[in-house]
């Protein structure tokens, strides 16, 4: 079963690696796409898991008792603490984009990105390195710093990793602090968008509410169900692969949701060739807006032609019996409304006469 599972997981790291790959060839060579804060996030967190799902290929194919254990442990943890880290950078980016925006007045930190870039590729690096250090100070024969008995404590495996005190110190409870903070983040914006769908207000958030998603379901999920493989063995074992499931589609769906469903990015992968993207590969909601707003124009421009040419027709009636009958009865009032003043002039000398005498 180990040596099944070994191969299952195996196979689909690659086809996850490939589909990282192709993610961040799509995005990070164009020009264009470096001034979008999300996106530039987007690529690291590619670049992340690119790079740890490559680490933890190779080691697999080294044992406890190899000398290449601990580096090799200690570089898969610090890659996939760096992805954790980047989704969180994301979900702030999208608390500010989406919650503050109105408070900041449309500013932003010009050094945002550089930020994120330090904090993320260092900070991991910091926590994994404390723990190693810390085992080092301590008994390796009660405490060891590497295991040979694998995720599930099975003793008959001899793979490479972090024993049971530090992993949860160094790696396993740094994730999960990472991970609450997405979700609270993921609560807040989702009560944003909720109340802003109920009062009837176009939030137009959709690029938004994707990367949320693509967030939740590519880094938080798989650590939520790593989370249930500490139980009993037989449940262990189905989440183990539970797991390795959903570790797989990190890639597939990343590519899913950051090139096909990102229409800026899908239409210039086309005009490298020439092309213009078919409108099966647009999204749904785009091609549907698209579709209501022509269907709004055409019903609009009826309308406003039909108001013109009431006020035309309007104007035109009036035009014509000012011209005939209506001028002739007009000066009458008008005199009369003159004879009216002319009288109340006349008769207010008459009055300043009496007053004078």
């Amino acid at each position: 079963k180990q040596w099944y599972q070994r191969r299952v997981r195996a196979a689909l790291n690659i086809i996850n690696i490939v589909f990282l790959g192709i993610t961040f060839l799509c995005i990070a060579p164009f020009k264009q796409f470096w001034a979008r804060r999300l996106i530039q996030i987007q690529t690291q967190l590619c670049v992340a898991l690119f790079m740890g799902h490559i680490a933890f290929i190779l080691l697999g194919t080294t044992t406890a008792s190899s000398s290449a254990c601990v580096p090799g442990v200690v570089i898969v943890q610090y890659l996939f603490l760096v992805a954790v880290a980047w989704s969180v950078c994301a979900s702030v980016t999208l608390y500010e984009k989406i919650v503050n925006a109105l408070k900041s007045f449309g500013k932003q930190d010009k050094h945002y990105f550089v930020k994120c870039l330090a904090g993320c590729w260092t900070a991991p690096l910091f926590m994994v390195l404390a723990a190693y250090i810390t085992s080092t100070t301590m008994d390796k024969t009660s405490l060891p710093y590497v295991t040979a008995t694998g995720e599930l404590d099975d003793e008959k495996t001899e793979t490479c990793w972090v024993a049971s005190p530090w992993k949860w110190v160094g790696f396993m409870i740094p994730v999960y602090l990472c991970l609450g903070i997405n979700v609270i983040l993921f609560i807040m914006i989702a009560r944003i968008i909720i109340r802003a769908g109920k009062s009837g207000s176009s939030t137009g958030h959709a690029r938004e509410v994707k990367a949320i998603m693509s967030i939740a379901t590519t880094v938080c999920l798989p650590w939520l169900v790593a989370l249930l493989m500490t139980g009993p063995k037989a449940m262990a074992q189905i989440f183990q692969w539970i797991f390795i499931i959903v570790t797989a589609l990190q890639g597939p769906t990343m590519f899913v949701c950051f090139v096909i469903f990102q229409e800026d990015v899908l239409t210039n992968l086309f005009k490298l060739f020439g092309q213009e993207p078919p409108q099966a590969l647009l999204p749904a909601k785009s091609s549907k807006s698209t579709k209501s707003a022509a269907s709004e124009i055409s019903n609009v421009k009826p309308t406003t032609a039909a108001v013109k040419k009431e006020e035309k027709s309007d104007i035109v009636q009036v035009k014509n019996p000012e011209y005939n009958k209506p001028v002739e009865q007009e000066p009458p009032q008008h005199q009369s409304e003159e004879n009216i003043y002319s009288k109340v002039d006349e008769e207010a000398p008459a009055e300043k006469d009496d007053t004078i005498s």
